[in-house]
């Protein structure tokens, strides 16, 4: 358990090896499984604030940030979810009402879709790969409910550009990494149908400047003129 009130009071981080009594009902639950990770968040007091558990108002903000969290990892672990062996993620709760949709970018199974062959590339005896999508106009789309999902949890033009995953693990969910030909490319309306994935692995994470967060990546200087090119294409 990692603790901020404990950390503020012996001002040193450390990990406590017990459990808190509110969470013993939890570990019981987490007992009946053959396997998995329970993960527990409690006392949010730099989410709720002082509101009174009667607020209305702010009980809302906080189930609008649970749907938050929930598209998050929807989306960040979506191979994961749809790939197998198979994971499953539940919040606040075990049932099927709990579970967590994964999120595909690429419209896998919209007919109307084009995919490009996949592209190797290597870097220092590591081996990467890249394949690009175009997804379908809205009219092409299988229901205008598929095509409002497919524009993801911050919307098409945020999500168009480079998908990075580092061993099936999405790091970037779109955006242009810095390429273009004169001057860096900006995400436009006019390229939001374009997604392109890109898998790395986790021996590159150096020359990829991953960061402990696993939120930023940058392409190394070897490969971003093939990069280019690929999304030029």
């Amino acid at each position: 358990e990692w603790d901020l009130d404990y950390v503020l009071k012996h001002n040193e981080w450390r990990v406590l090896l017990s459990l808190p009594d509110s969470a013993t009902h939890d570990r019981t639950r987490l007992e009946k499984l053959a396997r998995g990770t329970f993960v527990r968040w409690e006392v949010l007091d730099h989410i709720v604030g002082e509101a009174s558990v009667n607020d209305e108002s702010a009980r809302t903000r906080f189930y609008a940030m649970v749907e938050e969290v929930r598209q998050h990892l929807g989306m960040v672990f979506h191979r994961y979810i749809s790939e197998r062996p198979a994971l499953s993620i539940f919040i606040n709760g075990d049932g099927e009402q709990h579970l967590v949709r994964a999120w595909d970018p690429f419209c896998l199974q919209e007919k109307a879709k084009i995919i490009t062959p996949e592209e190797p590339i290597s870097l220092f005896g590591a081996l990467m790969s890249v394949t690009g999508f175009v997804l379908p106009h809205r009219d092409r789309f299988s229901s205008p409910e598929a095509f409002i999902e497919a524009g993801g949890p911050d919307g098409w033009i945020a999500h168009e550009g480079f998908f990075v995953y580092r061993s099936r693990r999405l790091l970037l969910p779109g955006g242009w990494l810095g390429l273009g030909r004169d001057r860096p490319w900006s995400k436009e309306e006019h390229y939001k149908l374009a997604r392109i994935r890109l898998d790395i692995p986790n021996s590159l994470d150096r020359l990829w400047q991953i960061d402990v967060k696993k939120g930023v990546a940058r392409p190394p200087a070897a490969i971003r003129a093939k990069l280019t090119d690929l999304a030029e294409n």
